[in-house]
């Protein structure tokens, strides 16, 4: 059984990346803030995060006092947003300047709503408010290094505020998690391991424990849903021989042998982005060719989970271990599962009686 405390990380990395794959999606579509749903489902998350007590100041009076939540009480301002730029940062403050006659609003907080650090040369310095800059990656540091008692009740705030923001088919219940086994010698062997660490093989026996237990722990951090379409990229592309290659397949085939329907092509770009932002896949435009004086590319799904030592991607590694002791459909089992229960010595002995 896992540990809480690894549970309970686990869970809300979870609803980070869930958070962060819908707003990369929202943003595809064309919008550049959030909806006022998902603004007022975060709002108390926040609130609980930090000790504070931001209101829509909306609510008071529409622009007033240029931004959309306030705590008076520490003179406190919050906004929101998707739009990484300086521009956006200097509008929020010409909002301030304009409609906060009294000068409630001491000092700024700009959240950015994704994982990446925002770039030094979009921050703005202002003689008259201070101003801080966050992202989802601060909010989610924030939460896994409180106590368990403070995770727990994160949690159980998450559960109620978006739970009617989900689709439907989401859900925060957790898949079965099947520990990775211990005994790993048949595995180790397969991929040399005691030769990348000929002093001291444990370590390297060790190291390899605990890569796979990290992958299957960004698994878990998907939807079923985009487990599933990880499998169909594995199941389309021919598996590499060479245990440290990495699958690569051009979306657009992708969406023509799973005959992906318009309707259905949102859920499909959010199943990738919740699969890249748990370090699964990259998502990268390949160059085609130049076409008079236009580039053309071809945007591509990279599978690459990598170590150096040993030198592997789980990707071409496990494939081919499971074809050599079982079957490749034994492996997309696995993925769509985060089951890797059949890599034990144990398992590979007694299907051969």
């Amino acid at each position: 059984m896992q540990p809480e405390h690894m549970n309970l990380s686990r869970r809300i990395g979870h609803f980070f990346a869930t958070i962060y794959a819908q707003i990369k999606l929202d943003t595809r579509k064309g919008f550049t803030d959030l909806s006022k749903a998902q603004e007022q489902a975060l709002l108390p998350i926040i609130n609980e995060i930090f000790s504070k007590k931001f209101d829509d100041l909306n609510k008071i009076n529409i622009n007033y006092p240029g931004i959309d939540y306030g705590d008076f009480d520490d003179g406190l301002g919050l906004q929101m947003t998707i739009t990484v730029t300086k521009q956006k940062i200097q509008e929020t403050l010409n909002k301030i300047s304009k409609y906060d006659e009294d000068k409630r609003i001491k000092k700024l907080w700009m959240l950015f709503l994704t994982v990446e650090a925002v770039p030094q040369n979009v921050m703005v310095n202002s003689a008259d408010i201070e101003i801080e800059y966050m992202t989802l990656k601060d909010l989610e540091d924030k939460v896994i290094t409180a106590d368990l008692d403070y995770q727990r009740k994160y949690l159980s705030l998450i559960e109620r505020e978006y739970s009617s923001y989900f689709r439907a088919n989401t859900s925060f219940s957790l898949p079965q998690n099947t520990p990775i086994p211990k005994d790993l010698s048949i595995f180790n062997d397969f991929i040399q391991t005691q030769e990348w660490f000929p002093d001291d093989p444990n370590e390297g026996y060790e190291k390899v424990y605990n890569f796979i237990s990290s992958f299957q722990n960004c698994l878990l951090d998907c939807s079923s849903n985009a487990r599933d379409l990880l499998s169909c990229m594995i199941e389309i592309q021919r598996i590499p021989k060479d245990y440290n290659s990495h699958i690569k397949i051009v979306l657009e085939k992708l969406v023509g042998r799973l005959n992906i329907l318009d309707e259905d092509f949102d859920n499909f770009v959010y199943d990738l982005e919740l699969l890249k932002s748990n370090h699964l896949i990259d998502l990268n435009d390949e160059f085609q060719g130049l076409v008079g004086n236009v580039i053309k590319t071809k945007k591509v799904a990279i599978l690459r989970f990598k170590t150096y030592e040993p030198e592997i991607n789980l990707f071409s590694v496990l494939p081919n271990f499971y074809l050599k002791y079982y079957s490749l459909n034994d492996f997309l089992r696995a993925i769509r599962s985060a089951d890797f229960s059949l890599l034990s010595d144990q398992k590979i002995k007694s299907s051969y009686n």
